[in-house]
């Protein structure tokens, strides 16, 4: 006979799941425990526990008895039954600090995580500035970081570094703790070094008085024969047509010339970056009804059909993004705008152009930053390194888990007479924090004001009778178990547990047709973060066994 256990770990906001199966365990004798090497985070993720519980190896032999665990406790402190004790957690707070050029300009931000596995430094460059180079060190010594005779860092020299074509406005670097011999405990002295270059952005949007000419009765290249120059003017606007912000629906004339045969456009302009130019410059643009976009006599990209036979799929209702590269100094841009033919007049078949232009480019001017913290000199080179450190958190408790018991009575798992059925409590399935405990030891919702009188902790194996609840019955040793954990912190968490697809609760009205405090569960404490299942059976006075098996975790 068996019972199937099942204990969930929970933490909200966690979608997707992975699942380890591990192999059975038989355990037997007086004493037996043990443990499975992986480690898991609670607070990670919604985790869940299950396995099949037999229980039908326990002796109710005179003079013996019997109790089996199976649950989760903290890696570094508990041993493998009735886990308990104290230790201490370590817990890596995420820090943000000023990413500083020229010592007290700030032009950005270092922010460093850790996870318990690895150490992230991130770099994030504010608006106006981006690093074409980024150096990190990383190391559990100051003496670690690489520097002269001096104490001046040597950025050249660090462990970690990019460097960066285009200029960045990120990175992250992601650094094993392992690899730099780093413990839970270990204070981490990081410098991170950047190279920092001022970043401009300039732009345009269309708008009456750009250059304009046409229309003309047939395509012309942007080098084509367009005639005599004019001046776009704000057109009428289709009221189904799109808006952009800074924009102005522009045209060769307020009501379109001549609506019912095709009609090409141009309209050009100037635009000049005073420094480098980035990658990265884009147009938003759209136009009634097809566009070629020129940025210094080159096509960048196209919607529509400017030239030739066309398809009108209303390329006028999308806003498409044409990036490019501008040239220091002057640049040219030109748009090529198709009115496809069509009957109507002026009001059904209107055209016009929308664009805004943007760009960026650096300055010329470039300085060295430091994410800020202590100079590694007091004179000299301000160059400087963050501390950062762990908090120590201690903790009285290692985890929780079933603990089960069984009548102290003789033969207590022995059949009911036939004809007979008596109440007949045989096993006591609760949740354990602390070995010893008993339903005292609930707290949730609340504590109750009478632990004896409880609802789904004692079962019975066989028979019921007239006045006992049937649910609680005809066991045969085997129990469905559901038990729920929540981390509350990196050394907090609740539980509940539902058994036979019913939960617990305890009686206070005294109505024992109704349970009031229910579902019952609760608080425990632990390494939330360095979690090991664990399983254990003690035993005296006869041999005894359980087994283990199908024992999975979902996290």
């Amino acid at each position: 006979m068996a019972a199937v256990v099942v204990l969930m770990l929970a933490v909200a906001g966690v979608s997707s799941a992975a699942t380890q199966t591990y192999p059975n365990r038989t355990l037997s004798g007086g004493y037996q425990a043990g443990h499975f090497n992986d480690v898991w985070d609670l607070t990670a993720g919604d985790m869940t526990l299950s396995f099949t519980y037999n229980a039908n190896g326990l002796s109710d032999a005179a003079g013996g008895h019997a109790w089996a665990e199976l649950g989760v406790r903290s890696l570094a402190w508990g041993g493998d039954f009735n886990p308990g004790g104290s230790g201490t957690v370590y817990t890596y707070p995420t820090i943000t600090v000023a990413l500083l050029a020229g010592q007290s300009m700030d032009v950005g931000d270092v922010i460093v995580t850790n996870d318990g596995t690895n150490v992230y430094v991130t770099y994030t460059l504010d608006s106006g500035w981006c690093m074409t180079e980024s150096h990190l060190a990383v190391s559990t010594s100051l003496s670690g970081i690489p520097q002269t005779k001096t104490h001046n860092p040597i950025p050249g020299q660090f462990a970690y570094g990019n460097y960066h074509d285009p200029c960045a406005t990120s990175d992250t670097f992601t650094i094993p703790l392992v690899d730099i011999g780093a413990f839970p405990s270990s204070t981490l002295y990081i410098a991170a070094h950047a190279k920092v270059s001022e970043l401009a952005t300039g732009g345009l949007c269309s708008a009456p008085g750009m250059t304009a000419y046409g229309p003309l009765d047939h395509y012309e290249g942007v080098a084509g024969a367009w005639g005599t120059a004019g001046s776009a003017v704000a057109t009428w606007v289709h009221p189904s047509w799109p808006s952009l912000a800074g924009a102005a629906w522009i045209s060769t004339a307020g009501l379109v010339e001549n609506p019912d045969p095709d009609s090409w456009r141009r309209f050009s302009g100037s635009f000049e970056v005073p420094g480098i130019p980035l990658t990265g410059g884009a147009t938003v643009a759209t136009s009634d009804n097809a566009e070629e976009f020129y940025v210094n006599g080159a096509l960048v990209g196209s919607d529509g059909e400017v030239q030739g036979p066309f398809a009108d799929n209303q390329e006028w209702n999308t806003l498409l993004t044409y990036p490019f590269t501008p040239v220091t100094g002057a640049n040219t841009y030109d748009f090529i705008v198709r009115n496809y033919s069509w009957p109507g007049g002026v009001y059904a078949n209107p055209t016009g152009l929308l664009f805004c232009l943007d760009y960026s480019y650096l300055t010329g001017r470039t300085e060295t930053a430091w994410g800020d913290g202590t100079r590694f000199t007091s004179k000299g080179n301000w160059a400087m390194y963050i501390t950062y450190e762990p908090t120590a958190t201690s903790v009285n408790g290692s985890g929780v888990w079933l603990a089960t018991d069984y009548d102290w009575t003789p033969g207590t798992f022995g059949p009911d007479p036939v004809g007979f059925p008596s109440l007949d409590l045989d096993d006591k399935l609760i949740l354990q924090r602390q070995g010893g405990q008993g339903e005292g030891a609930y707290n949730l919702p609340g504590v109750p004001p009478a632990p004896g009188n409880n609802h789904r902790i004692w079962w019975d194996r066989d028979g019921v009778d007239p006045w006992q609840n049937p649910a609680t019955a005809n066991t045969g040793g085997i129990y469905q178990v559901v038990i729920t954990l929540h981390a509350t912190g990196a050394t907090t968490g609740t539980a509940y547990m539902n058994i036979r697809g019913l939960d617990q609760g305890f009686e206070v009205d005294g109505n024992w047709n109704t349970i009031e405090l229910t579902p019952a569960g609760m608080t425990f404490t632990g390494d939330m973060e360095h979690l090991v299942v664990f399983y254990g059976l003690y035993g005296y006075g006869a041999t005894h066994s359980v087994t283990f098996s199908g024992i999975t975790v979902t996290q």
